[in-house]
């Protein structure tokens, strides 16, 4: 009898040696993975205008807008970002001076922080499962969407994880009734709201969905629900305060040495699709189940999966599974971790039915660390058909070599197609600039909507591309109407084209006119309409936009 016992004791000590070691393994490559990532990856033109009024930020104390201290961007003039990034990436900036990778520090570490908070979540939530602890924790640490999303600085990508730091600590809470926990809880949640616009239907409708479900099933006290509800709103206070500014119903603001100001042009709330929710719904199923089994889509944020190919198998899985035992009156989940499943894909749904870009996965990305939860859960399940530990062994030895491989598979995809033929990153532009090796003054010729339906966009680009190459440079005339003046591109409208310097060395050209300049970048699909004299130029491309270089 002893011997068993000695013997089970052994080999469970050894089972647990291996987990570590896997554990760590995955940990050390997630790492690897970040930083190939972060060294091969160009700025991305969201995060350009975060480093853009960062760097404003950490010099003057305003934006580029000139708006002291924002409580909210006005990015693109008609858009607008969340300041938690913006404010983080300021300081880094003030501290050690810029660079893009000072810039990126911050969301590496959220991301490393917020793997912390998921294996915590889970030692809550699931004790006595540390095969499934472990599994989870490995695929969060191999997930393209994790190595995808920390490899640049990007609002939105900071709201899992301070959300997760959420949902650790209301583990905390439901497990010892402390209200402190609670405190903690809604504390991060609360920060949840300046990480992202969509937060002010995602958070809500989560903490709604599930403080409901714990409180039918008596697992949480009033007491508790009635502190955690005065703490998020407390903490959202500048937040809600903003709405009501963006509304009109109050005038602008000073808030604890923050300004609160109205966005004249914002429009993003034209984006809310109401008309239409539950083709919204299955557009964001089908992208989110179905997108990468058939490729490793690789190709940009619009369309990006929390998983590689193998673990939209895995998802599907788990899936399955949890249909199965919930027929078979099988519990391998607690209360809380079901109600924490059901509640945020009823977050992640709302938004994605009443959303435009349903197939934008990365606007509601709260849901990405729940998904792994259910992913790993249908590896685990598989694992179990096997009886003989040998079939185990070889089982998760497959499965390790898979997840490595598909890992390595992303790595490249993403190394030729996301940086090479993304318009969201700059490196077209940033290159057309640093060809300019004889410092001719730079003309910029605007995108008619004959040549892009998106042409004001794809303007606005190169003007915030231009502004990030300079920006250490203080010779720029006004940026509002700069951006407001692009707004109008689209409409064919290049009458009074906006200078761009004091000194005319970077400025507009309309479409319409012979180009006679020095140094010309254009849009590359636009260049077979230019009127121009190809015996005095060079044609440099540079894939996106391309270089006429006089001769």
């Amino acid at each position: 009898m002893k011997t068993a016992i000695l013997n089970s004791k052994i080999k469970s000590s050894t089972q647990s040696g291996a987990y570590k070691i896997m554990l760590l393994f995955a940990f050390i490559l997630h790492i690897g993975v970040f930083i190939y990532f972060m060294i091969n990856t160009p700025i991305h033109t969201d995060e350009v205008m975060t480093v853009l009024n960062a760097n404003s930020l950490a010099k003057s104390g305003t934006d580029i807008l000139g708006e002291k201290l924002p409580i909210y961007f006005d990015t693109w003039l008609y858009g607008g970002q969340s300041p938690f990034a913006t404010y983080l990436v300021a300081i880094m900036i003030k501290l050690f001076g810029y660079s893009l990778f000072v810039t990126r520090v911050p969301m590496f570490v959220f991301s490393m922080l917020g793997l912390v908070a998921f294996y915590k979540f889970l030692k809550e939530v699931i004790p006595e499962n540390e095969t499934l602890i472990n599994i989870a924790f490995c695929l969060a640490c191999i997930s393209p969407w994790h190595l995808y999303s920390s490899a640049f600085t990007l609002d939105c990508n900071f709201l899992p994880h301070i959300a997760m730091f959420g949902m650790y600590f209301l583990a905390k809470g439901i497990n010892s009734t402390k209200s402190k926990y609670f405190v903690f809880s809604m504390l991060f949640f609360g920060l949840g709201f300046y990480c992202y616009i969509l937060s002010a239907i995602i958070i809500p409708v989560l903490l709604a969905a599930l403080f409901l479900i714990l409180l039918i099933k008596k697992k949480v006290s009033f007491k508790n629900t009635i502190i955690s509800v005065i703490t998020i709103f407390i903490v959202a206070i500048p937040f809600i305060l903003q709405g009501l500014v963006q509304f009109g119903i109050i005038e602008n603001l000073n808030f604890l040495g923050f300004s609160i100001s109205k966005m004249p042009y914002y429009s993003r709330g034209s984006e809310l699709k109401l008309n239409n929710i539950l083709e919204n719904l299955g557009e964001g199923i089908i992208s989110l189940l179905f997108t990468d089994i058939y490729s490793f889509n690789a190709k940009g944020v619009n369309s990006f999966n929390f998983a590689n190919s193998f673990g939209s198998v895995a998802l599907l899985a788990g899936v399955i599974t949890l249909i199965l035992n919930k027929i078979r009156k099988r519990n391998d989940f607690g209360i809380f971790l079901k109600a924490v499943i059901i509640s945020t894909l009823v977050s992640s749904a709302t938004v994605c039915s009443l959303t435009f870009y349903a197939t934008a996965l990365y606007r509601y990305n709260i849901y990405n660390y729940i998904f792994i939860i259910i992913s790993a859960y249908g590896i685990y399940s598989v694992s179990k058909l096997f009886k003989k530990p040998r079939f185990k062994e070889v089982t998760s030895l497959l499965v390790a070599t898979s997840l490595i491989i598909t890992t390595y598979c992303f790595a490249y995809y993403y190394k030729n197609d996301v940086i090479n033929t993304n318009t969201f990153y700059t490196s077209s532009i940033e290159e057309c600039l640093n060809y300019n090796k004889s410092n001719k003054n730079v003309t910029l010729v605007c995108v008619d909507e004959e040549t892009n339906i998106n042409s004001g966009q794809i303007t606005e680009r190169m003007i915030i591309d231009t502004l990030y190459h300079h920006i250490n440079e203080k010779d720029f005339i006004d940026i509002e109407a700069l951006l407001y003046k692009a707004g109008y591109f689209n409409n064919n409208d290049f009458s009074n084209l906006p200078k761009f310097t004091k000194d005319n060395s970077i400025e507009f050209k309309n479409p319409k006119e012979k180009i006679i300049d020095d140094y010309v970048i254009v849009y590359s699909p636009q260049l077979k309409n230019l009127k121009y004299d190809k015996n005095q130029y060079e044609i440099i491309d540079f894939g996106s936009f391309v270089v006429l270089n006089k001769k």
